[in-house]
């Protein structure tokens, strides 16, 4: 981008000079450019390379969450998907069996995982809330239970959120 030539001898316009990028370059950051700058007071332009983002639409990575292995249905998923018998050659066989366990791993953080930033703010509001009552009510024992109740399940979804 930019100018068309690299090069000028006032007379003669060139474009001599090449901007020079790696295989793993071009796989990491697919989408970059040389932008071709101005001389000022060389024969020569400097090139600038520039990276973007990608663009492509595809789906999200996978990101393994800690609090996925606590879960009392993680062994038993992994088990059922590693299990399955695959018609592949071995590596074949493992990819397929990788790619069932983050499908298996997805739905189950998609169900029960969810969404726990808004779940931390209600309970969050309900702790407050019987704080409030607890300077007021007499039924302090009711409260105190459930005030301890509260800051267990608020440490519990703290702790995922963190994972």
């Amino acid at each position: 981008m930019g100018r068309k030539y690299t090069w000028t001898n006032n007379h003669v316009y060139s474009k001599i000079d090449r901007a020079i990028v790696n295989g793993e370059w071009m796989t990491t950051m697919p989408t970059l450019q040389v932008r071709v700058m101005e001389p000022y007071f060389s024969d020569h332009s400097p090139l600038s390379i520039q990276f973007g983002r990608r663009t492509d639409n595809g789906g999200k990575p996978f990101r393994f969450l800690n609090c996925l292995a606590d879960d009392g249905r993680f062994i038993s998923l992994i088990k059922q998907c590693w299990c399955k018998e695959e018609n592949l050659s071995s590596m074949g066989s493992i990819w397929a069996k990788l790619k069932e366990v983050k499908k298996a791993l997805k739905t189950l953080n998609t169900q029960h995982y969810m969404g726990v930033d808004k779940k931390l703010k209600y309970l969050r509001d309900q702790l407050k809330e019987v704080q409030e009552k607890m300077d007021t009510n007499l039924r302090q024992h009711e409260l105190i239970e459930e005030e301890k109740k509260l800051k267990n399940q608020i440490e519990k979804w703290d702790y995922i959120e963190e994972s």
